[in-house]
C-alpha cells in the first residue's frame, strides 16, 4: 500500500472514491461509516486523539469502537501500512452493530410508503 498512496483531500465527492480505493485512511470523519459497508480496510490516523476526545468530545471512544486499526503516531500508521495490519476483523462487528437493518432497499421502501402509499 505504501507505494500507492494518493491524496484525495481536494476531490469534490468522496463517495466516488470508495469504489476505486482499497483502503481508507481517515481521522474522525464520519466517512468510515459508509466505507465500512464495503467491508474494505479502514486505518485511523488520530495523532491528536486524546486532545480531540477531551476538547471536542466524541460519541464513542475512537480507540474502542473504530472499525479498524487506530494509530496515534505517524510511525504506527506507516508500520500498519507496511505490515498490512488494519484489524479488518473489527469491520464486520461494526457493520452488524450499526447497520443491522441495512438491506440496500431503503429507496424502494420510501417510494412504496410516500409515493405509492403502500
Amino acid at each position: 500500500y505504501v507505494d500507492r498512496i494518493y491524496d484525495f483531500a481536494e476531490y469534490p465527492n468522496i463517495n466516488d472514491l470508495y469504489y476505486v480505493t482499497e483502503l481508507l485512511i481517515t481521522d474522525y470523519s464520519s466517512n468510515y461509516y459508509e466505507y465500512a459497508l464495503m467491508k474494505k480496510p479502514v486505518l485511523f490516523f488520530t495523532y491528536d486523539r486524546e486532545k480531540y476526545e477531551l476538547i471536542r468530545g466524541v460519541h464513542r471512544s475512537v480507540k474502542k469502537y473504530a472499525p479498524g486499526k487506530v494509530c496515534d503516531t505517524f510511525e504506527e500508521m506507516m508500520e500498519a501500512l507496511y505490515k498490512k495490519d488494519f484489524e479488518v476483523e473489527k469491520i464486520q462487528k461494526f457493520v452488524e452493530d450499526n447497520f443491522s437493518e441495512y438491506d440496500g432497499c431503503a429507496c424502494d421502501r420510501i417510494i412504496d410508503q410516500i409515493i405509492l402509499k403502500k
